[in-house]
């Protein structure tokens, strides 16, 4: 996503976009996106400098790390970035928002806070009930 810096007036400029995930290197093995990421940034000025509010959205598909189901989780963020033009005509997005979508992935996926996971011995999911296995 890129905002032209001259393009923004002085009352300030919106501009929303849906960016593909792929493109921006997001996927995973358990977190996997089934949406674009929905992007709209409100963006002001002084002089050259350029100030973002942007709010992300997407749907995710996430597998949990101890009972390995699919879930989907809908991804929301709101974020303030500052550019410092330095010369430039374009402040170039994409790279920051990834990183700030990135940033919050959880370091380990689960579907909820009490999942119980698959039993050791035999595999049974264990949020369904107790297996036969001897404790």
């Amino acid at each position: 996503m890129k905002i032209f810096i001259n393009e923004i007036p002085q009352q300030g400029l919106v501009r929303e976009a849906d960016l593909d995930p792929k493109k921006l290197n997001l996927d995973t093995c358990q977190i996997n996106f089934s949406s674009p990421v929905h992007v709209k940034c409100s963006a002001t000025r002084i002089d050259r400098d350029v100030f973002l509010k942007c709010e992300i959205t997407a749907m995710t598909r996430q597998i949990c790390s101890c009972c390995l189901k699919e879930f989907d989780i809908k991804l929301t963020k709101k974020i303030d970035l500052y550019y410092e033009s330095k010369g430039q005509i374009s402040v170039e997005l994409d790279d920051d928002l990834k990183d700030e979508i990135m940033v919050d992935y959880p370091m380990k996926v689960l579907c909820s806070g009490g999942c119980k996971g698959l039993c050791p011995k035999c595999g049974k999911d264990l949020n369904e009930g107790e297996c036969g296995c001897p404790k």
